[in-house]
């Protein structure tokens, strides 16, 4: 797989406009980010790095905190590489490799090698192993630290 090798945005940048087009993926430090478009959702919620967010229904290439304007079975996008506090904006998320989450996912107390994935009742990611949903990676330890392995 080729990548593009000059970037006009920072991986923290947020901007109103499409800079690098939607879709495009960068491998940087062993990590792999995809250029998306948030979206607030029904909600309004507003994210910050490291928040777990998914694909809008039908889409793959806008993300949302919100889980009930997706799927009904939530796919997880990744993770939020900076803060978004309006909706309809373009920014970086990180979709594979060793990330930080905002806070400890929900369920069950994760421990290292529990897989994470998308819960469609709190809107956040969850470690559930039994679930028949998409799952997004795994716990390297029981607080925030994960591995992601997001579908593109």
């Amino acid at each position: 797989m080729m990548f593009k090798t000059t970037y006009l945005t920072k991986l923290t940048d947020v901007d109103t406009t499409d800079r690098e087009g939607v879709g495009t993926l960068r491998l940087e430090s062993n990590k792999l980010y995809k250029y998306v478009k948030y979206d607030d959702g029904t909600g309004d919620l507003d994210v910050v790095a490291g928040d777990v967010v998914g694909y809008l229904a039908a889409s793959n290439t806008f993300v949302t905190a919100d889980v009930t304007d997706m799927d009904v079975q939530p796919v997880m996008a990744g993770a939020m590489v900076a803060a978004v506090t309006a909706t309809d904006q373009y920014c970086w998320i990180q979709i594979g490799g060793a990330v930080t989450l905002a806070a400890t996912v929900t369920g069950t107390t994760p421990a290292a090698g529990d897989v994470i994935n998308m819960s469609a009742s709190d809107k956040k990611a969850k470690v559930d192993p039994v679930a028949n949903e998409t799952l997004g990676g795994y716990m390297r330890n029981a607080t925030t630290g994960a591995y992601l392995n997001c579908p593109w």
